[in-house]
């Protein structure tokens, strides 16, 4: 189920598009338990905690679990970067390897949500290839050092399965 915006703590920080769907971003939320499942979320530096969902009306939940997501993490950090949540534009924070096809993210971390729980999985666009690499996690680590929020466990795997059947940069 989707989140309402009616009594929702969380603040706003607005709407945006990503892959033709209304989405909404919050940033810091007290709670997540109303927030809705396999959600995306990215952390800066600074322990900041940005969470997007689909817009109230918006897909289905038989959609949550199919690829490509709803919600993308590279809109999300282009929506951040527009609003001035993060300094300069999106080129700043997104790494390529188109030899080794990964995507990845630099000075901030990309998590999406496990279904209602409170496990937060590494997201889907870290491709198997870059987080097999122990520096590459080790710098995942260094971007969540100023996150203190107890009440959510972030796992350094990812939220891809070896039984998922997309490839993307393996």
């Amino acid at each position: 189920m989707r989140a309402r915006l009616v009594n929702i703590n969380e603040e706003i920080l607005g709407n945006f598009k990503s892959w033709n769907n209304n989405a909404i971003m919050y940033k810091n939320p007290p709670s997540i338990r109303r927030l809705a499942e396999s959600c995306r979320a990215i952390v800066d530096m600074k322990g900041n905690l940005y969470i997007a969902e689909l817009g109230e009306g918006e897909g289905n939940e038989d959609e949550r679990y199919s690829f490509p997501a709803d919600v993308a993490h590279l809109d999300m950090v282009d929506y951040l970067c527009k609003i001035g949540q993060l300094k300069g534009n999106i080129n700043m924070y997104e790494l390529r390897s188109e030899s080794r096809g990964w995507l990845a993210y630099e000075n901030l971390s990309a998590w999406q949500r496990l279904d209602k729980t409170n496990k937060f999985y590494l997201a889907e666009s870290y491709s198997r290839i870059y987080l097999s690499e122990l520096n590459n996690i080790e710098e995942i680590k260094r971007c969540m050092k100023n996150m203190k929020r107890f009440d959510i466990e972030f796992i350094y795997e990812s939220i891809r399965t070896k039984r998922d059947n997309y490839v993307y940069g393996e």
